[in-house]
């Protein structure tokens, strides 16, 4: 220890953690593996020579017990990994829905299926939708969309989100509480509700000529 800074418990020690925090919060977020890794050695360094914690010694003379606490952390990580899969799928799914609503509405087609004749033009349309964590865009692994199988994500195209969703599960989770939860919910809650200002705007135009005369 060179000198005490960051004692354990006090402002600064504190204030280096938050500010820690949100580094990896930022890095994981962007699929930044190598940072986030970085920063907890530096991490460790600066708690050991500017601190009154030593992590290498802690961890050397608790080692026996300490494998107890990796096993549960990678099995937490990895229900949290699978969970994030759903709602990632959930989000590309949500995505495909809305673009095809939005694709028959501008081309007036009705009853659901798009037809033959529509099928090119339809898939130009996915191509340049904005799909969740770049998918189909930074994650390109099909030169055409056909089918749904182009679309569905594959969980080797995301080796390194999943890596990062079980290495860094309590960012994760902190970050998809603060960030993701809200939108997420106010989502989930106007497609509840959807049918309902559909109804209300049908109600207020009721009487107009459908063409404008």
């Amino acid at each position: 220890m060179v000198f005490e800074l960051f004692i354990f418990g006090g402002f600064f020690f504190w204030s280096l953690i938050l500010v820690e925090v949100v580094f990896l919060g930022a890095a994981i977020w962007n699929e930044k593996g190598w940072p986030a890794s970085i920063s907890l050695v530096v991490l460790a360094f600066l708690l050991m020579l500017f601190g009154d914690f030593n992590v290498f010694m802690f961890v050397w003379e608790n080692i026996g017990v300490l494998w107890e606490y990796v096993v549960g952390y990678a099995v937490i990580g990895a229900s949290w990994a699978v969970f994030k899969w759903f709602l990632f799928n959930s989000d590309v799914k949500s995505t495909l829905k809305g673009a095809k609503e939005t694709f028959m509405e501008s081309n007036k087609i009705e009853g659901g299926k798009i037809p033959d004749e529509n099928m090119e033009a339809w898939q130009r349309h996915l191509e340049n939708v904005s799909w969740p964590r770049g998918h189909l865009r930074d994650k390109q692994y099909t030169s055409s969309i056909t089918t749904l199988a182009d679309i569905r994500p594959k969980i080797r195209h995301y080796k390194a989100d999943a890596i990062y969703w079980i290495s860094y599960w309590p960012i994760s989770v902190l970050w998809a509480v603060l960030h993701d939860a809200i939108e997420r919910i106010a989502r989930w809650t106007y497609d509840a509700v959807k049918g309902i200002f559909e109804a209300v705007s049908r109600m207020v135009w009721k009487g107009m000529p459908e063409d404008l005369k």
